[in-house]
């Protein structure tokens, strides 16, 4: 798959807890919806890491299933491609890359300034010879990491 290939998708899934869905059945629903839509597919998140947490606790809790998605972090293809040490913000990638910031911890409002994000990072590592989602989540790792 090449990295400029158009979203499908775009999923939200942010602060959402059994505390937040009442008994639990609904947190499943969703979670089953959501799961559903992401199959094959491409998850881009900022700090991924975070973010899956919470799915895979879920998934394992609710059916004893470990997650694997194929996951881009913004966050560390940023610290890559603009070679900081440690992973940016969210509002330090968005003023970097001039993603306006509106609405900031909303779940819609960041899944649009994620999605943006990526949209201008896949240029710039276009720009580097990266074609694949593969060769983007290497490349950005290696740097990120050493």
């Amino acid at each position: 798959m090449t990295i400029s290939r158009r979203f499908g998708h775009r999923l939200a899934f942010d602060r959402l807890d059994a505390g937040s869905v009442g008994s639990g059945k609904e947190l499943e629903r969703v979670l089953r919806q959501v799961l559903g839509m992401a199959v094959g597919r491409v998850w881009i998140a900022h700090h991924a890491r975070h973010e899956l947490s919470f799915l895979q606790r879920q998934a394992r809790l609710l059916w004893r299933l470990k997650l694997r998605p194929i996951a881009i972090d913004t966050a560390v293809v940023a610290q890559a491609l603009a070679r900081i040490s440690r992973t940016p913000t969210l509002e330090e990638v968005c003023a970097w890359l001039g993603v306006e910031v509106k609405h900031r911890h909303q779940a819609d409002a960041d899944v649009r300034m994620t999605a943006e994000v990526w949209r201008r990072e896949m240029e710039m590592c276009e720009k580097l010879g990266l074609r694949t989602v593969v060769d983007v989540i290497d490349w950005a790792s290696a740097r990120a990491m050493g």
